[in-house]
């Protein structure tokens, strides 16, 4: 599990990747093929979630598949990272989402890394999310979550990034017509 976690780590924060097209608007998605460890990554833009860059919160949806072309999803889930001036999930990672007013507790969040360069500490989470929860984020009216003591309202831009993920793996499946999750389900879930 720590494996999967490091090699998500490393993979988010690479910054090239190709445009794909969202409905009426560009959304960029990075997708990286590792030859070593034959395992794509698919990941949004690091996208601020609360604060400011270099005292706040950070939000990535990242996902990986063997191979160079999906078959099957190994895993999606959400990275929170935050840049503050003292570690703050030291004692509390618990991850809980309000969805249009409905609670959905997603547990105890991984910590991936933690480091601190004499300045800032730089603290890295994940937790594991399915797609159906991912396009219900994206379809949401209001979302609003709480890690730790830290909270935080998913805007527009965040569920547009969303969007753009699990439309990427809707059209793929489409494509492939091999299914890891029902596409009917999710295409309604994402209206493309």
């Amino acid at each position: 599990m720590h494996k999967v976690i490091a090699l998500v780590l490393l993979l988010c924060f690479a910054v090239n990747g190709p445009i794909i097209r969202g409905q009426g608007a560009v959304e960029t998605l990075e997708i990286k093929y590792n030859k070593d460890t034959n395992i794509t990554s698919v990941t949004t833009r690091t996208q601020l979630l609360s604060g400011t860059p270099l005292n706040g919160l950070h939000l990535r949806i990242v996902g990986m598949y063997e191979g160079e072309k999906l078959n099957e999803i190994k895993s999606t889930g959400l990275l929170i990272f935050s840049v503050a001036d003292k570690p703050i999930f030291e004692d509390d990672r618990n991850l809980t989402l309000i969805i249009d007013g409905k609670e959905l507790k997603l547990g105890q969040m991984e910590l991936g890394f933690h480091e601190y360069d004499t300045v800032r500490h730089m603290e890295g989470l994940y937790v594991r999310v399915s797609l159906e929860t991912l396009a219900r984020l994206a379809n949401a009216h209001k979302i609003e979550g709480k890690v730790g003591a830290k909270s935080f309202a998913l805007t527009q831009a965040h569920q547009q990034a969303i969007k753009a993920f699990v439309g990427y793996f809707a059209r793929a499946w489409r494509n492939k017509n091999k299914m890891v999750w029902s596409y009917a389900s999710l295409q309604e879930a994402i209206k493309l």
